[in-house]
């Protein structure tokens, strides 16, 4: 069984600089003790640097402002919150002290995101409720749960005591949203059913779960003891929602299966996989065992979700390959990363060890999915880490390159240098496993210790210009001051 400890999820600087142009790279970065720019290394031909190194140090950012603040801990494309056309960002910083110690808190930045941005220029600041609440932990985009046109947030406070020690919560506001918003007074609050079963610790927008036309939320509380001690649970709550609610009442709970699974400590709308007209969820329970402790599994739940009943009751169901994989630690849905069209799974897996402890490792899962799956037999898997890298710490996929496909995100505590972090890009279409030395791109944080890519995401199309960009959290970077983290901005090609 996994010991309770923090664990990274799923799932981001004062000189400024004006960021790399779309497509290169600054040979070195700003130096904090004065130094300046070298000249840009000239593109490759695709528009790629030419050592295949996308450096952050010019890239567009937001940062903490607070000794360890640790901004970046979590990162979301925010979709368009107040409707100017252009797609916003929110970045997660649990340990926030500004509504007490701990009590956490997430910035609301609208896009464009140019040269570098602090926790005074965010559009929002949504502050913890109490203290001890770990605000920020989990944030998403919700989508328009209330049916107004503007995109909504959920905000995950897995430490929240509001319904008893441990509960958790999750707090739900509708867009637009400016200045700063004590959690506290969100539109809906939604407490975890019981004491210690920390809720929120992972939340998703759901899409249209039940097809009733309002989106919908789906909220992990990996500590519900519904399926048995710790086999945890997530809550489906359809929209639209206000108030203050235990999630046992306005929610479909799906349980875990077994004691100590950790069912919904990663969960993620999955958009219509099945083709029914109706959304779907994963469900990721990182603590099921398999010849051992923690091997993992996902599931794929069809919507509708009508009732309380088993994560697994109807579920496609994706087994870990083996003890202390933990997969699902981090899951995405690809578009089409194969290019036949059908939507495809991204599990991470950081405590694989098949290139050394914990080197980890991502399974490109091709869909329909069906049954039960095994990640032994099934799937392509992306590896070739190093012992500690733990790759696939974090996932995503978009499509960077503007060609049609979707493009697959890895993201890795160690990269090239102690803890500096990296997250390696491929460009889809695959049809095979690759080595990390084989990513088209690898995307390289600044300095030892600000662990980038322990936080990866689709930002959306932030600056308009019809591509995707992406988002890379470095919670440890300390630009600003010691841990106070950031968030970069990779503008797509």
């Amino acid at each position: 069984m996994f010991v309770r400890v923090a664990i990274p999820i799923v799932l981001l600087l004062s000189g400024c600089a004006d960021p790399a142009p779309d497509g290169m790279a600054w040979v070195d970065g700003p130096d904090e003790r004065g130094g300046t720019y070298a000249e840009p290394e000239a593109p490759a031909g695709d528009g790629l640097p030419e050592d295949g190194v996308l450096r952050l140090d010019a890239m567009p950012r937001v940062t903490g402002d607070s000794e360890d603040d640790h901004a970046g801990w979590t990162v979301a494309g925010a979709g368009d919150i107040n409707g100017d056309g252009l797609d916003d960002i929110v970045v997660g910083s649990w340990e926030d002290a500004d509504g007490g110690e701990l009590a956490g808190a997430a910035f609301l930045f609208h896009g464009p995101i140019t040269g570098r941005l602090d926790p005074s220029e965010a559009s929002a600041k949504l502050v913890g409720a109490e203290p001890g609440d770990h605000a920020g932990w989990s944030v998403a985009a919700a989508g328009d749960v209330n049916g107004d046109g503007f995109g909504d947030l959920v905000v995950g406070a897995h430490g929240s005591e509001t319904g008893g020690s441990g509960a958790g919560a999750a707090y739900l506001l509708h867009g637009p949203l400016e200045g700063t918003i004590d959690l506290a007074d969100a539109d809906a609050v939604l407490l975890g059913a019981f004491w210690f079963d920390a809720a929120g610790i992972s939340v998703d927008g759901a899409g249209d779960v039940n097809g009733d036309g309002f989106d919908d939320l789906v909220v992990g509380a990996y500590q519900d003891d519904t399926g048995g001690r710790d086999a945890g649970a997530a809550f489906v709550v359809y929209g639209p929602v206000e108030g203050e609610h235990r999630l046992d009442e306005v929610g479909q709970r799906l349980s875990g299966v077994e004691e100590d699974d950790w069912a919904g400590y990663t969960v993620c709308g999955a958009g219509d996989l099945n083709g029914d007209g109706l959304d779907d969820l994963l469900v990721s329970a990182v603590g099921r065992a398999r010849e051992g402790a923690d091997a993992g599994v996902v599931y794929v739940v069809f919507g509708p979700v009508d009732s309380d009943r088993s994560v697994a009751s109807g579920s496609a169901v994706v087994l870990g390959a083996q003890a202390s994989d933990r997969a699902g630690h981090a899951v995405a849905v690809a578009e089409d990363a194969t290019g036949d069209g059908v939507p495809d799974l991204l599990i991470g897996a950081w405590g694989h060890d098949g290139g050394g402890d914990e080197a980890g490792g991502v399974w490109l899962v091709p869909g329909p999915f069906s049954g039960t799956m095994d990640l032994r037999s099934q799937g392509f898997f992306l590896g070739g880490g190093e012992p500690g890298d733990r790759l696939g710490v974090s996932v995503a996929a978009a499509d960077w390159n503007r060609d049609g496909v979707s493009d697959l995100v890895l993201g890795s505590l160690e990269g090239e240098g102690e803890s500096a972090g990296a997250a390696w890009l491929f460009f889809g279409p695959l049809a095979s496993g690759r080595s990390i030395d084989e990513a088209d791109l690898r995307i390289q944080g600044e300095v030892v210790g600000d662990r980038a890519g322990f936080a990866v995401a689709g930002a959306g199309d932030l600056d308009g210009d019809g591509g995707d960009d992406l988002l890379v959290g470095a919670h440890g970077a300390s630009s600003a001051v010691e841990g106070s983290g950031a968030a970069y901005v990779v503008p797509g090609l």
